[in-house]
């Protein structure tokens, strides 16, 4: 028999036999298992709040080994047929009680995630991402003048980016995409916390690491406030005293954020986002998981925000261009499983990127599948002839019977800019608003 449990009322014995999370989710076990010390309970504590178990394992100790079979018991090839019949049946009544199980899970958090956003409309996700700019270039401001870190604020613009990154994710990854790039490092910073909080989502993260994480993506490169702009703005090929210097911002960062005692958590991702799986990185050289993994997670991230953006020395890549970079340099100068859960969570076409359909209509990407990446979710936004489509549904693209697919990505340079701020009207990514309106619970 098998039930529905609350983490924190697991005990040591209990067979676990389903998540209210994908099992991809979870770094420690990647099937059933069985509860044996707090330690696990505590691990499991900070990625499910509800799991099945199978109730006849309550009260038994977990054995060290297994026990001997009986001498007047069949060995197990003389199992008879009832026995199958009767271990097969168990075998699919709790396969069948595991779906029942998941379906209501499933439910409940599309339940969860529609009143969320009911809340978080569009207009609060575009807001959440321009206030935190804005913050940040008053910040980076007040630091070249010798003012110090905004904490509370910083901690303010990543929870407001958080809930727009659940409720909001194709804004988000939208604007990230169409929307015209100063290449500021208030921009390039804000970009890469929207990615880091979309890729650690993906990753199974709780609340309290996607908060450090989201920090530590506004804040990695804010050493090179202390860098010459006449140096950040040199096209040439860069001399060994150059590079010094601009390698000198790690160190600086770490004096900038250690003034304040609240940001010790970011300082290894600030220290070490530099660093390469391979050692050939900066500034210390190390390699593979010696590199701590918020710092490998925030590597993949800025070298994905970097190739998608125009350099100086570089046009800009597009996201599958860019994810096909990130993989051939896969446990290179990233750690190779990461890379592969990054491009997973992007998705061959991205959340919010443009695609033209096999019916010539222009569609937005809402939502990707880990198992099915060049089959997403999208929502028609442009006839064949690039009229506004006011209302469409979102079509899953992996559905049995679609026989839609997806032609092409569509780089937004390729259309109108009409056509542009129409998208844009449709997102509504143009009437900002002011987030301290909005009474968020949860």
């Amino acid at each position: 028999m098998s039930k529905a449990i609350a983490v924190r009322n697991l005990r040591p014995g209990m067979e676990v036999i389903a998540l209210d999370c994908p099992w991809e989710q979870i770094p420690f076990w990647d099937g059933p298992f069985v509860i044996e010390t707090a330690d696990d309970i505590i691990r499991l504590s900070n990625y499910c709040d509800k799991v099945m178990v199978d109730s006849k394992e309550k009260s038994e100790p977990v054995l060290a080994t297994k026990p001997q079979i009986p001498t007047d018991q069949p060995a197990s090839h003389e199992i008879t047929a009832s026995q199958q019949t009767e271990a097969t049946a168990h075998h699919h009544n709790k396969d069948s009680r595991n779906k029942d199980f998941k379906d209501e899970l499933k439910q409940q958090r599309v339940e969860k995630l529609n009143k969320v956003k009911a809340k978080v409309t569009p207009e609060y996700a575009q807001s959440s991402v321009e206030e935190t700019r804005l913050e940040l270039e008053e910040m980076f401001s007040d630091i070249r003048t010798g003012g110090s870190v905004h904490t509370k604020e910083l901690y303010d613009a990543v929870q407001h980016i958080l809930i727009s990154s659940i409720a909001q994710p194709e804004v988000l990854a939208m604007m990230n995409h169409i929307s015209p790039k100063t290449g500021t490092l208030a921009q390039k910073s804000t970009d890469v916390c929207i990615w880091s909080l979309l890729f650690g989502r993906r990753l199974g993260m709780n609340k309290e690491q996607l908060i450090q994480i989201g920090l530590g993506a506004l804040l990695h490169d804010i050493g090179m406030l202390k860098v010459p702009d006449s140096l950040l703005s040199n096209k040439g090929i860069l001399s060994v005293g150059q590079r010094l210097m601009i390698q000198q911002h790690v160190e600086d960062g770490r004096a900038l954020i250690g003034r304040d005692e609240s940001l010790k958590q970011i300082d290894a991702m600030v220290a070490y986002h530099h660093e390469r799986y391979d050692g050939t990185g900066y500034p210390t050289g190390i390699r593979g998981k010696r590199i701590p993994l918020m710092a490998r997670i925030l590597s993949i991230v800025m070298a994905y925000e970097a190739m998608t953006r125009d350099r100086l020395y570089k046009p800009s890549d597009n996201p599958t261009q860019a994810l096909s970079q990130l993989y051939r340099l896969r446990n290179k100068h990233f750690e190779g499983a990461l890379v592969e859960r990054f491009i997973a969570c992007v998705g061959v076409y991205p959340i919010g990127t443009l695609v033209q359909l096999s019916d010539l209509t222009i569609a937005l990407v809402t939502e990707t599948h880990p198992d099915k990446r060049s089959q997403p979710i999208v929502k028609r936004i442009l006839s064949p002839d690039l009229e506004v489509i006011e209302a469409d549904t979102p079509v899953d693209l992996c559905l049995k019977g679609c026989n839609v697919k997806v032609l092409r990505a569509v780089e937004p340079a390729e259309l109108p800019e009409e056509v542009i701020t129409s998208i844009h009207h449709l997102m509504r990514l143009h009437t900002p608003v002011n987030l301290t309106d909005y009474q968020l619970t949860g």
